[in-house]
């Protein structure tokens, strides 16, 4: 099941904390409107959602899906520029895509997310703040952007079972 705005949806902002800590049997995706523009801080933090989908021009991922631990895969959409601080921190993500649109990933941004096997970062990358990967133990396979400035402190430090890092 699904919870899908309608069409036509004149929805511009959804609060902070909207769907904190919501879990539903029943209730396992959330459709975004395009007509979004701003989520607020933890608007699905700890919720029971297992997939969402953002609207087509949302431009910056802010801390919306932190602890998220049913949340196992999540495909950034294309024309996002930014992953902001702590976004996807202690999720169970498993898999994530980073369209070439993204610049800058934020300082813990995926923090703690242990079920993470691997990240492909895109060229157009040239930012990953502290932290961002900080504890994902699962972490094996790393393909960091070329273009990248520097690798911030502890951005990939308890990243136990990490064997291959390309650059």
């Amino acid at each position: 099941e699904s919870v899908t705005f309608g069409e036509g949806s004149k929805l511009t902002s959804i609060g902070e904390k909207a769907f904190y800590n919501s879990h539903s049997s029943q209730t396992k995706t959330l459709i975004i409107p395009n007509s979004v523009k701003h989520i607020g801080n933890h608007a699905f933090s700890e919720s029971g959602f297992v997939s969402f989908e953002l609207p087509k021009d949302f431009t910056d991922i802010g801390n919306i899906f932190s602890q998220c631990r049913d949340l196992e895969e999540f495909k950034i959409p294309y024309g996002t520029t930014a992953i902001c601080d702590s976004a996807f921190a202690d999720c169970s993500l498993k898999k994530i895509y980073i369209p070439e649109t993204v610049y800058s990933i934020g300082n813990y941004a995926f923090y703690g997310c242990d079920n993470l096997k691997n990240i492909d970062i895109p060229n157009s990358v040239t930012s990953i703040g502290e932290g961002a990967f900080k504890d994902c133990s699962d972490l094996k396979e790393i393909k960091l952007s070329k273009n990248l400035d520097a690798i911030k402190d502890n951005t990939f430090s308890g990243c136990s079972y990490l064997e291959s890092l390309t650059i």
